[in-house]
């Protein structure tokens, strides 16, 4: 061959081809050690399972204090049924949480006279697309994403209570996810950098539109 950039190239990679056909022809096939060690794939269900048990524990601290009155939700009971009573300082800390980031959301959509879209990693049994409808102030669209688990329960509870589903426009409903003309439910490890962003396309997030990231 002559010694040209594509030349080297192509005989560098006929030599890394030949090589590793030599190497894989004289290793001697190996046959997995038994038992399979397990304790890597268990512990990682296991961090799966503890981080979608968040979403319960935090789903209960909000419709304790919404029971209290320290702010108004009328459907985190469409979420998780009445609880044990949590400590003040619980119920301040989600009180500042939660309408820390109420605020930011609103003024977001005023600012962009609600041409822009919302998207919320984790967001668990989030209410904040209903009350955001129920004052006549929602973006476009939401985007919504979380472990199939959550969003398998989250959509059966939208299926079956009216006030959340009549809040829909179009909506088609499924233990997979919901999709609708304003509000999206979405099944995707957010860890997942490569699925996530094909999940948000599919469900036709607009690249063009002022967008803000909740997690």
């Amino acid at each position: 061959f002559k010694s040209t950039d594509e030349s080297r190239e192509y005989c560098c990679c006929e030599s890394i081809l030949t090589l590793s056909i030599s190497v894989s022809m004289l290793s001697p096939f190996r046959y997995p050690k038994w038992p399979l060690d397990l304790k890597p794939i268990e512990s990682a269900m296991a961090e799966d399972e503890a981080v979608q048990e968040t979403n319960d524990e935090a789903t209960a601290c909000k419709r304790c204090a919404v029971e209290l009155g320290y702010w108004k939700d009328d459907y985190i009971q469409c979420f998780m049924k009445s609880t044990e009573r949590r400590t003040p300082d619980i119920n301040r800390g989600y009180y500042v949480r939660t309408q820390g980031c109420y605020a930011v959301v609103k003024k977001f959509v005023s600012l962009t006279a609600g041409d822009c879209q919302i998207v919320s990693l984790g967001a668990g049994f989030d209410t904040l697309y209903w009350r955001l409808h129920d004052e006549k102030d929602t973006p476009k669209c939401v985007y919504e994403v979380d472990f199939k688990q959550v969003v398998a329960r989250k959509a059966l509870s939208i299926r079956n209570k009216r006030k959340l589903n009549e809040a829909l426009i179009e909506a088609k409903i499924s233990s997979s996810g919901v999709t609708s003309k304003t509000y999206h439910l979405i099944a995707c490890d957010i860890r997942d950098t490569v699925s996530l962003p094909q999940h948000l396309l599919q469900a036709g997030i607009d690249m063009s539109l002022p967008t803000l990231f909740i997690a």
